[in-house]
C-alpha cells in the first residue's frame, strides 16, 4: 500500500493492477484539474451505431474503415466512412458511417475472446482472441487475419469484403496470445506486434510479425528480476 501527500493543485495519478495469469489486467486514473472553464465545446452525438453491450471493447480506424470489437458476442463490426467524394468532401470525413460487414471467427472451433483486441492496416486487420484453446492448450490464444479484398462470406456474415485469411496461434498454456496488438511501418513494410501477457509465468512476451503476410520475425522475452 502506498500513500501520497495531500495535493492542493493539479495532479494526475495512474494505478495499474496486473495478475500473473495475464488476464483481466486493469488500470484506473485519478485526476484533478483546477481549470474551471474548458476550451472544448459541449460534445454533440452525431451517430449511435449499435448500442449493443460490448460492441466497442476495442476500436480502430484506418483509411476510412472503422472496426468495433465485441468479445461478448465474438464479432467485429466493419463500417466505412463517407469520404473522398470529389468536389464534395475533398477527401475528408463527410457524413455518417455505414456498415459494410461483420467479421466472425473462422477455422477454429474453440475460439474465446474474439474481438478483445484488433489492429487495422491498409487492407487488412488483425483480431485477437486471447482466451482461445488451440488443440489441447487451454487459453493459448490466437490472432485472426482478415483482408478487405476477400469477398464471399468466409469469416464474415456478409459478402462485402473483409473475409478471413487465416490465423496465428499461441503455444503456451494460458499465454493469452493476442491480448494486445500494435502496428508500425518500417520503410514500406507493415509490422504487427502481438502481446502474450500470460507467457513466462505472467511476465509476458512480445511477438513481431510481418503484417502483409503474417510471417514471424522475432519474439522478445522480458529479462530481469520481478518483471511482470
Amino acid at each position: 500500500m502506498s500513500s501520497y501527500l495531500t495535493q492542493k493543485s493539479n495532479f494526475d495519478y495512474a494505478f495499474q493492477l496486473v495478475q500473473k495469469t495475464g488476464e483481466y489486467d486493469w488500470e484506473f486514473s485519478l485526476t484533478y484539474d483546477s481549470i474551471e472553464e474548458t476550451l472544448w465545446s459541449e460534445p454533440l452525438q452525431v451517430q449511435n451505431m449499435t448500442g449493443k453491450s460490448g460492441v466497442s471493447t476495442c476500436i480502430d480506424y484506418v483509411n476510412g474503415a472503422l472496426f468495433l470489437g465485441n468479445p461478448e458476442e465474438q464479432n467485429v463490426e466493419v463500417y466505412y466512412s463517407q469520404i473522398g467524394q470529389e468536389g464534395v468532401t475533398n477527401g475528408l470525413l463527410g457524413g455518417e458511417f455505414y456498415k459494410i460487414n461483420r467479421m466472425i471467427p473462422y477455422g477454429l472451433d474453440t475460439t474465446s475472446g474474439y474481438g478483445s483486441s484488433l489492429q487495422g492496416f491498409n487492407n487488412s486487420v488483425f483480431i485477437g482472441a486471447p482466451y482461445s484453446t488451440v488443440g489441447n492448450i487451454t487459453g493459448a490464444g490466437v490472432v485472426f487475419t482478415n483482408e478487405s479484398f476477400l469477398f464471399g462470406g468466409t469469416g464474415a456474415t456478409g459478402t462485402g469484403g473483409w473475409g478471413n485469411q487465416g490465423y496465428i496461434q499461441g503455444s503456451h498454456q494460458s499465454g493469452a496470445f493476442g491480448c494486445s496488438l500494435s502496428r508500425r511501418i518500417l520503410g514500406d513494410s507493415p509490422r504487427a506486434g502481438i502481446g502474450a501477457t500470460g507467457e513466462n509465468s505472467g511476465s509476458g512476451a512480445f511477438y513481431l510479425y510481418g503484417a502483409d503476410n503474417s510471417s514471424f520475425i522475432k519474439k522478445i522475452d522480458p529479462t530481469g528480476v520481478g518483471v511482470s
